[in-house]
Parts: structure tokens; C-alpha cells; sequence
């Protein structure tokens, strides 16, 4: 029997902190990194507030909402 095993999300940002450890799980570069959130509009690991890849290895972010827009 064959069983797809699945993996556990992991945190790339957090509160614009780059988790250098888990790119090196990951196997991601901070560039690569970089050019993701650079073709998604975010100019800086600052405007973000979480990072990740999901179970299936897809990436997701959520940027930092300003004061001014609550």
C-alpha cells in the first residue's frame, strides 16, 4: 500500500521577520523569497505579516494592515 505522506505547513515570515532556518528546510533562497513577494507587490519583509508554505508546498502570505486603514 502506498501512502502519499503529507508535510507540515512551514513559517517563512513572521511580523516581518525572515525565519532563515526554515528557508534552509524549505529549501527556498531569501531570493527566491524576495521575488515572490516582489511579483505580489510587497516591496519588504516589514509590510509582511505572515509567511508560509501550506501542507502542499504552496506559498501564502498576509501583509501587515496600516493603523490608519482599521
Amino acid at each position: 500500500m502506498s501512502v502519499d505522506q503529507e508535510r507540515l505547513p512551514i513559517t517563512l515570515i513572521i511580523d516581518g521577520e525572515v525565519i532563515k532556518q526554515n528557508l534552509i528546510i524549505a529549501k527556498i533562497s531569501e531570493t527566491d523569497l524576495k521575488n515572490v513577494l516582489d511579483k505580489n507587490g510587497v516591496l519588504s519583509y516589514k509590510q509582511v505579516l505572515f509567511a508560509g508554505l501550506d501542507s502542499a508546498g504552496k506559498f501564502f502570505y498576509q501583509k501587515k494592515q496600516n493603523l490608519k486603514d482599521r
